[in-house]
């Protein structure tokens, strides 16, 4: 059975990628108000709203003093998506106009790529005066926000993580997520060794999942060996044959499906498998005290603190050995 989608897939408009980025807040809200409030109040540094019900004691009305009231501040968050890092700054002001008397107005700028730096002012400056809140954010720091490092979805949330993550999966077959610096990080707990030996990871071929370059073998509270993607295949071995997308895979790679497959005998159908050139050993160490239980991603340019070409993998690899994240 196929996995289940969340977001709409059919359309490649951008009226499409804005209505599932507002289902995913709609999601974030339905779980928790104060989710909604922290998830804005990260993206948007120094932004806070209040969305949850308030309560107030004598407070003084117009002709009376009510011993108690309860109320909700409006909140109204309006989103401009791109796909790129492009937007215009005579769009985005008019979209001010969309905001009438609401105690919280937000106008957020969803991109797949930062804005050239200066290229806000403008509209901050307009946004301003109006009394609205301007934010600019990329796909990528949204869903980082909810499930990344320090996200604030934990990893036992594993409904809220599948909504997230299928929100993820979406951005990532349009193309709105950076993938050539992605490093996934997969739990491979009893099959590691295998991995390893094999220079591969296989899964379920209906698992979503976001475009990266690198893998990331996960066990014993550390990433432990890193590899960079060669190829991607969709493959079954009925009678002793592989069947599926192995037009590109080379005679070395198929061989060591085979080999894969001879030593774990019930991986047989159904199955991705996604080749490194090589495993190359590290030690990326998760501070923080429970395991690692589903994928996870980061960005190899932030934490190698590279803003140009990354080095080779197998340097890569050493510099993340004895680094750390949460």
């Amino acid at each position: 059975m196929g996995s289940i989608n969340h977001f709409q897939r059919y359309s490649s408009k951008e009226n499409v990628i804005t209505n599932n980025t507002l289902r995913l807040l709609g999601q974030v809200y339905n779980d928790s108000p104060d989710r909604l409030e922290a998830l804005v109040g990260s993206v948007v540094d120094g932004t806070a709203v209040d969305i949850d019900l308030q309560m107030s004691q004598q407070d003084r009305g117009p002709e009376s003093v009510p011993d108690g009231a309860l109320f909700q501040p409006s909140l109204r968050i309006v989103i401009e998506t791109k796909r790129g890092g492009s937007f215009s700054a005579g769009q985005l002001e008019r979209h001010l106009k969309a905001f009438d008397d609401e105690d919280q107005r937000l106008l957020l700028l969803l991109t797949a790529k930062e804005p050239e730096e200066g290229k806000l002012g403008r509209v901050e400056e307009v946004a301003k005066e109006k009394g609205v809140t301007f934010g600019s954010v990329t796909f990528s720091d949204l869903i980082d926000a909810l499930i990344g490092e320090e996200g604030i979805v934990s990893e036992y949330e594993t409904d809220l993580r599948q909504i997230v993550r299928d929100y993820e999966s979406f951005c990532s077959e349009r193309g709105l997520l950076p993938a050539d610096d992605v490093l996934r990080a997969v739990p491979c707990g009893d099959t590691h060794e295998l991995n390893v030996a094999c220079d591969l990871y296989y899964m379920p071929a209906s698992r979503g999942y976001r475009s990266h370059q690198y893998i990331g073998v996960y066990y014993n509270k550390s990433i432990r060996y890193i590899g960079k993607l060669e190829h991607d295949a969709e493959v079954e071995r009925p009678d002793e044959l592989l069947e599926g997308e192995i037009g590109e895979l080379t005679d070395d790679e198929r061989k060591r499906i085979h080999e894969a497959m001879d030593r774990r005998p019930g991986i047989q159908q159904g199955l991705r498998f996604l080749l490194v050139d090589e495993f190359h050993p590290t030690d990326f160490t998760k501070e923080s005290k429970h395991g690692m239980r589903s994928a996870q991603y980061f960005s190899l340019r932030e934490h190698l603190q590279v803003d140009g070409d990354l080095p080779p993998t197998r340097e890569a690899a050493s510099r993340l050995e004895n680094m750390a994240w949460e």
